[in-house]
């Protein structure tokens, strides 16, 4: 009997497997990469917890540590290069794991440090992490090396709703049918010419805080890839990692084994930065993808958003919090729209939490766009237009300053399904029909209140209005519907 990929099966699988075997066993796997998955039921014994937290290799007294009679160690691969094999070496295996065939490979650290909030903030609903950054450069990524002519490029994550995300993204071009993307669960075994891994990283997920099992967990992602290895992480959070993965690959970037490709440096980037090498490719396939004039100032992204307003057919949706003079710059497009029958709805600061010079301006946009939703506390600067491109970033593009303002930057991305997530995290269903208070007649504004699970978003009056709030239905993936987990306290002593 041969049992391969053991380390992934529950003590209980193997044992049965080898009661049937009729003169011996061997079993193949390698308990440095994912353990059986595991849902235990509460409450649950000792008894059970031994025979379904561990793996059959635990079972057997083998933790790499001591020589087992019976066990031999296989110490070469012959999957990767120098390079690769460095880092799996340096998570999971002590110095044993060598290379086994000559061949070349690289690791890039996609470095999403600088990037706005927008993009880079990780959002833990339910438990599961993702963050809108990782699909964009992921898919810009295989969009490149696909079209360069590689048929073998897979998308790694640790996470079930990044991964469903990433599918998302993918879906409607046709990267779908020629890349693959999963979590390390569903690739374990397997391997790609070229792997991109993201590890949606803020520095204080499981893996940042190396909790159990996420050396395991980052080997299984790393160990995937053959040739070329992407890493999507901020380059501070590995930077500052005291310990586990994020330590390891903070040890090879400073040891200069690790290409780090700053996102935000290409994305200025008008012209290729170099003949070749990591920086070119990236820059290329960011370039080529996502549509993104550099650090955008005020000259240049009016054009930009008035042009796709121009081309578009059905609907727009603006959440800018500040109105200022800015405003007179897209308004000929927005009433333009308008006129052609595009639904045109803008997501803007109740007048009274602005100075009153900015007033005139919010009324100039009710005016020319009938739909204007308030929103109190609003940050957010986003536009999608006719459900399929979105604009997500730092600039308020209906206020930014002419000559002095900030440099800022705004990703321009195309695709149905990242434009529908963005507008249901949003709650764009309950924004597009704002109610009228049948107490004052006016319009409702939106805005957070509650506490802990029964913080959400709610329907209420401007003061001195007191008819009751009423708050919006729950929708999964929508803003503040569930409370991620507390964050736990850094000991700033140490």
């Amino acid at each position: 009997m041969i049992i391969d990929e053991a380390s992934a099966c529950y003590p209980a699988e193997v044992l049965y497997a080898i009661s049937r075997a009729a003169q011996g066993a061997s079993l193949l796997g390698d308990f440095m990469q994912n353990g059986p998955i595991v849902d235990l039921p509460e409450p649950h014994s000792a008894e059970v917890a031994a025979w379904l937290t561990r793996d059959a290799f635990a079972a057997l007294g083998i933790d790499g540590q001591r020589p087992v009679p019976g066990c031999v160690t296989l110490t070469h691969q012959y999957r990767f290069g120098p390079a690769i094999n460095e880092l799996a070496d340096r998570l999971a295996y002590g110095g044993r794991l060598v290379v086994g065939r000559p061949a070349t490979d690289e690791i890039v650290l996609i470095d999403t440090s600088g990037l706005p909030p927008e993009l880079v903030s990780v959002r833990r609903d339910g438990g599961s992490p993702c963050w809108a950054v990782g699909p964009l450069l992921a898919r810009a990524l295989a969009e490149h090396h696909l079209a360069a002519g590689e048929t073998s490029v897979g998308v790694i994550t640790p996470y079930r709703d990044e991964s469903n995300l990433i599918t998302d993204v993918f879906t409607d071009t046709d990267v779908d049918a020629r890349a693959e993307a999963g979590t390390i669960y569903r690739f374990q075994g397997r391997e790609f010419d070229t792997a991109i891994v993201d590890l949606v990283e803020d520095g204080w997920s499981r893996i940042a805080r190396n909790m159990p099992g996420a050396r395991q967990t980052v080997n299984v992602a790393v160990t995937r890839a053959r040739k070329l290895l992407y890493l999507i992480a901020p380059g501070a959070a590995v930077a500052r990692a005291g310990a586990g993965p994020l330590r390891v690959l903070g040890d090879l970037c400073r040891e200069r084994r690790v290409t780090i490709v700053s996102a935000l440096d290409l994305l200025g980037l008008e012209h290729a930065p170099g003949p070749s090498g990591a920086r070119r490719t990236v820059w290329e396939a960011l370039r080529s993808h996502v549509k993104v004039t550099g650090l955008y100032d005020e000259e240049l992204l009016p054009a930009e958003l008035c042009a796709a307003i121009d081309a578009a057919e059905q609907s727009v949706w603006m959440w800018s919090p500040w109105v200022g003079q800015r405003v007179f710059d897209i308004l000929p497009a927005l009433q333009a729209a308008v006129e052609r029958g595009v639904v045109v709805r803008a997501v803007v600061l109740p007048p009274r939490e602005k100075e009153d010079r900015y007033e005139p301006y919010v009324e100039a946009l009710r005016q020319a766009v009938k739909h204007v939703v308030f929103l109190q506390d609003e940050h957010q600067k986003l536009a999608v237009i006719d459900d399929s491109l979105t604009f997500v970033g730092s600039m308020n593009m209906l206020s930014h300053q002419r000559v002095g303002g900030r440099r800022e930057v705004m990703a321009v991305m195309r695709s149905r399904h990242f434009a529908a997530h963005i507008l249901r995290h949003e709650r764009a269903d309950e924004l597009a029909q704002p109610p009228i208070c049948p107490t004052c007649f006016q319009q409702r504004e939106a805005a957070l209140r509650g506490s802990g699970a029964k913080r959400r978003l709610h329907w209420l009056c401007p003061p001195p209005c007191r008819h009751p709030l009423a708050p919006f239905p729950d929708v999964d993936g929508g803003r503040h519907q569930r409370r991620a987990p507390r964050r736990p306290r850094r000991d700033l002593r140490t």
